[in-house]
């Protein structure tokens, strides 16, 4: 999956966009409202715009802020709304879940910290095996598995380390909201029309 903002028009391929006029549209493009849109890159690959869950996208989300597409004031105001909404739908529970009860319960039970920190993040990972197939229509089911084990195991086996080296839910959950407020940064100003 690549990554980058392309403002150019696409043909009108949601429902919900057929009143839109067409820089709307090409704004919605920027800001990753199409989920799951497949388009064509220069280069011949097809390139997922998607609104969440990419290692890849918090990228997109700084260049999309250093491009000067969205100013300082749509910042300043989304980004901490951003992080709010992720702190409450998912960093906090996700990271007492993950953290706190399967982790430490792996722990004990395997008497290895290591072990914890291990098993934890694959099933971490696992259950965002679905909403892969659904953020990414038209994922393959192998290509799901495989970015769930890749990327957001991988995320599960930083913040599995983070709470082991700690003991606080505290880190964990700032970087979990902030990672995913800052992937939806764009999608919530859009979204609040800020």
């Amino acid at each position: 999956m690549g990554f980058g903002i392309y403002p150019k028009k696409i043909p009108n391929t949601r429902p919900f966009t057929s009143h839109l006029p067409e820089t709307t549209k090409t704004s919605l493009l920027i800001y990753g409202v199409y989920q799951g849109k497949l388009e064509e890159k220069p280069e011949g690959r097809l390139h997922n715009i998607s609104r969440y869950g990419d290692p890849e996208r918090v990228l997109q989300q700084v260049r999309l802020i250093l491009s000067g597409k969205l100013s300082p004031s749509q910042i300043g105001i989304g980004f901490p709304v951003s992080f709010t909404y992720f702190l409450l739908m998912s960093g906090f529970s996700e990271e007492f879940l993950f953290r706190v009860f399967i982790q430490t319960r792996c722990s004990l039970l395997l008497k290895s910290k290591i072990g914890g920190v291990l098993i934890s993040p694959l099933l971490f990972g696992l259950p965002h095996f679905s909403g892969i197939m659904w953020w990414y229509p038209g994922t393959k089911l192998v290509q799901a598995f495989c970015r769930a084990f890749f990327v957001q195991t991988f995320m599960g086996i930083l913040l599995g380390i983070l709470w082991e080296r700690t003991r606080s839910l505290i880190p964990g959950v700032i970087l979990h909201s902030g990672i995913n407020g800052l992937n939806n940064l764009g999608w919530i100003v859009s979204r609040f029309g800020f």
